[in-house]
């Protein structure tokens, strides 16, 4: 029985998509032993996944001498005496970075595949030779890249997933009956949050869409939010009449686990290009996405009949200065990506 480390450092969604490269390792190696290393924020991710046997967490500090010593000292030590003596025969790490791909080899694993997205960087300390590095593709399957050096088969089936028990679903049943003055489906929920604010449709717009939903569809509406998205959940409010916030909830104090348990209850998910877009999908949700500054191509590696997105095409200012928009603050162009992305005309399209 082979064992594996399957690294990944990086945002929700990106954890979110790795889960596509653990169905791959056991399709190969039906009687492999896995483990994942991830980010803690994300540990939710990979609860319930019953190809997973342990998951190990990444802790990023506020204060830049605890990351290092961390890094530095802690983790080192940690793989070279813990890991080390797991002994892993592989040591997959998706979308590396130089802490990731030293992390890697101090495991000690014969056989590791540490891949760099970047044409301009080496796969340092890799065993294997990764294809068609530097092209632009989906996250999925620049992913998959990661173990195509080890021979294993991909059949395009490998799929982002993330679990939720019947007793979670029946939890958050119970959450919404609690929190919601008045319940009634269609159940609409929203993602209004993103990475950086150049991704964010406009509160107002939320609020729009939300008012249409509940007066049109005499749905409700559930914000699946965290307390980062405090500002955005205050400006969405301001825009609800008192009447409509009765069939609206957000879920600010939930833990990423509960969040995920509410959003797996959703007739519709719609949001931002975020993390939260792709557990919804892997959770079973359908979806539409706002794309604003960033390649679909990417980053919605979806089927777009099935999970359709708004984007507005062709736009100069997107491609400006590379392959998508990078920008944090759109003061030239006031967002159009977004912004010109009305409400009335979203709300037109979703059909559950």
């Amino acid at each position: 029985m082979a064992k594996y480390l399957v690294l990944k450092l990086r945002a929700m969604g990106d954890t979110v998509i790795l889960t596509s490269v653990v169905e791959c390792i056991k399709k190969n190696d039906m009687y492999a032993d896995i483990d994942v290393f991830v980010e803690s924020d994300w540990k939710a991710v990979f609860e319930k996944n019953l190809y997973v046997n342990n998951i190990y967490l990444f802790t990023r500090y506020n204060f830049k001498l605890f990351n290092f010593l961390y890094e530095k000292i802690f983790l080192v030590l940690k793989f070279l005496i813990f890991f080390r003596l797991k002994k892993y025969d592989y040591s997959i790490n998706c979308n590396a970075s130089n802490t990731s791909a030293f992390l890697s080899f101090l495991t000690g694993a014969k056989n590791r595949s540490n891949h760099f997205h970047s044409l301009r960087r080496k796969n340092k300390f890799s065993t294997v030779q990764i294809p068609d590095k530097g092209i632009h593709k989906s996250a999925i399957q620049r992913d998959l890249d990661t173990v195509i050096g080890f021979n294993f088969k991909i059949d395009g089936s490998e799929f982002p997933k993330i679990y939720i028990s019947e007793l979670e679903k029946a939890w958050a049943k119970n959450y919404l009956k609690n929190f919601l003055q008045e319940i009634s489906s269609p159940l609409l929920m929203l993602g209004i949050g993103a990475g950086r604010r150049t991704k964010i449709w406009p509160p107002q717009y939320f609020a729009k869409l939300a008012t249409n939903w509940i007066e049109q569809k005499k749905g409700c509406v559930v914000a699946i939010t965290s307390y980062v998205d405090k500002e955005l959940i205050e400006e969405l409010l301001i825009y609800m009449s008192e009447d409509n916030k009765k069939k609206f909830l957000h879920t600010s104090s939930c833990s990423l686990r509960e969040r995920f348990r509410i959003l797996s209850l959703a007739d519709i998910f719609i949001g931002n290009d975020s993390g939260l877009k792709h557990a919804a999908i892997a959770i079973g949700v359908k979806t539409y996405t706002l794309f604003g500054p960033e390649s679909p191509l990417e980053w919605h590696p979806y089927s777009f009949e099935k999970h359709p997105i708004f984007y507005i095409e062709n736009l100069s200012c997107r491609t400006a200065t590379g392959r998508s928009c990078s920008i944090e603050l759109c003061s030239k162009e006031k967002n159009k990506c977004m912004t010109d992305l009305l409400p009335d005309d979203v709300f037109k399209d979703l059909s559950i």
